[in-house]
């Protein structure tokens, strides 16, 4: 072996002491670099984590607003369709309401109608009557030579068209 180490050009004392060095570096570099380095890679991968932990509850968290969502709009449609049905109920109520009442309002005015249909038709009646007397009169005056009547000669007249009138 001895061959060897001199062979190589290896010196016991030189390698002692780069062994040391090297013990020296190894645990300055452990204790200053590589813990720093490890606790910063640490801290970066426990971020990352709770950053996926996160999104995964927001994901979920979404999802269950979308279901809430979905079932508020089903919600609001069939109140929606309640409203309209409420509100179609009441405008058939109300059409029916003005329905009568207008049926009312058209039997009223039809039988007031008839009541002034029925006074025009005596006030006519009365008007023609009246006419009828004075005209029998003239005649019966031109026919009699006589300019007026007594009384009870234009109660007679007015007896015989009355008798006329009924029949």
């Amino acid at each position: 072996m001895n061959t060897f180490v001199e062979k190589f050009g290896l010196d016991w004392k030189l390698m002692l002491a780069q062994l040391i060095n090297f013990g020296i570096i190894f645990f300055v570099l452990r204790a200053f670099v590589y813990k720093p380095i490890l606790g910063v890679l640490d801290k970066r991968r426990k971020k990352i984590e709770e950053g996926l932990t996160f999104a995964e509850k927001a994901k979920s968290e979404l999802a269950g607003i979308e279901t809430l969502k979905a079932e508020e709009v089903t919600k609001a449609q069939k109140q929606g369709m309640e409203i309209v049905k409420t509100a179609e109920a009441s405008a058939g109520k109300v059409r029916d309401e003005i329905v009568a009442g207008g049926e009312i309002e058209k039997q009223k005015l039809i039988a007031t109608g008839k009541a002034l249909l029925s006074e025009q038709k005596s006030r006519m009646e009365k008007g023609v009557y009246e006419q009828a007397v004075a005209l029998v009169e003239q005649a019966l005056g031109k026919v009699l030579s006589k300019k007026e009547f007594k009384q009870e000669e234009r109660e007679l007249i007015a007896q015989t068209v009355s008798e006329i009138k009924i029949n």
